[in-house]
């Protein structure tokens, strides 16, 4: 059989464990932040108007998988602005 122990701490305590935890979760994500900069997510009116096509045409490229989609919460699609430059580079090389 395990045991457990309970420490009691002060509020004081508790908020210097949250603080610091948060203070390392957000540091550990400012270099992704980062990373992504030049390569921003993009909505599909974001991404049709990079483009210069309609959003009809942008579910159409979509669904033929002549762009890559990602789906967020359900049914929402978001683009990587530079697989958006792939798909344009491949799509004008068959024109």
């Amino acid at each position: 059989m395990s045991q457990t122990f309970i420490e009691i701490y002060t509020i004081d305590v508790l908020r210097e464990f949250i603080n610091s935890a948060v203070k390392e979760a957000v540091t550990s994500l400012i270099p992704i932040a980062e990373e992504k900069k030049d390569n921003p997510l993009l909505t599909k009116k974001e991404a049709a108007k990079y483009l210069g096509v309609s959003i009809v045409t942008m579910s159409k490229y979509v669904k033929q998988g002549q762009i890559k989609a990602v789906t967020i919460s359900g049914s929402r699609q978001r683009f990587w602005q530079e697989d958006l430059d792939k798909s344009l580079k491949i799509m004008r090389c068959y024109r």
